[in-house]
């Protein structure tokens, strides 16, 4: 149930997003709002005994200056005591908003940290793999060994040498059968 719920209430804030033109703001709003609110502290404001919930959050989206849409989302979700739902939310409204504006998520990964004119070459070769409008996020991960892997939009490319190995030694296991 909360799967579905999760997914209304991520479709919902994005229609609102939309009509407001503050797809960006929101997504980063509710970033933010993941950060405070945890889900220890979601958990602990959805008891039926916690009686300043709503209070609370008030006062939370006025000094943190949230938008009207995502304030209309905690005053629902608060209500409801559903508040346990936001980081899931969050995350498929960050797809939601991704979608929306054709951007594309990237992740790679190296075993040791990529800089200067190497980044900027996997860089571009992403760029030109998955359009302009990429958003990468680099990871350094020693089991790769070297090289690097690339996620992003269900593709997968490991140039690692770790997955290379792995390959080789599959190969030869396939051969000898």
């Amino acid at each position: 149930m909360p799967h579905r719920l999760s997914k209304r209430y991520a479709l919902k804030l994005l229609e609102f997003a939309r009509v407001t033109g503050e797809v960006e703001r929101v997504g980063k709003e509710l970033d933010a709002l993941r950060e405070v609110i945890d889900p220890e502290l979601a958990r602990l404001m959805d008891h039926p005994a916690f009686e300043g919930r709503t209070t609370f959050l008030e006062k939370l989206m006025e000094r943190l200056g949230f938008s009207p849409a995502l304030g209309a989302l905690l005053d629902e979700l608060a209500g409801r005591r559903q508040l346990r739902l936001l980081r899931e939310i969050s995350e498929r409204y960050s797809r939601l908003a991704d979608e929306h504006l054709g951007r594309v998520r990237v992740r790679v990964r190296s075993a040791l940290p990529l800089e200067g004119s190497l980044r900027a070459l996997v860089e571009e070769r992403v760029r030109a793999h998955w359009g302009s409008n990429v958003v990468l996020s680099w990871e350094v991960d020693p089991e790769l060994l070297g090289g690097v892997v690339i996620e992003g939009k269900g593709e997968r490319v490991d140039a690692s040498l770790r997955g290379g190995l792995e390959r080789l030694l599959r190969e030869a296991t396939q051969e000898e059968t």
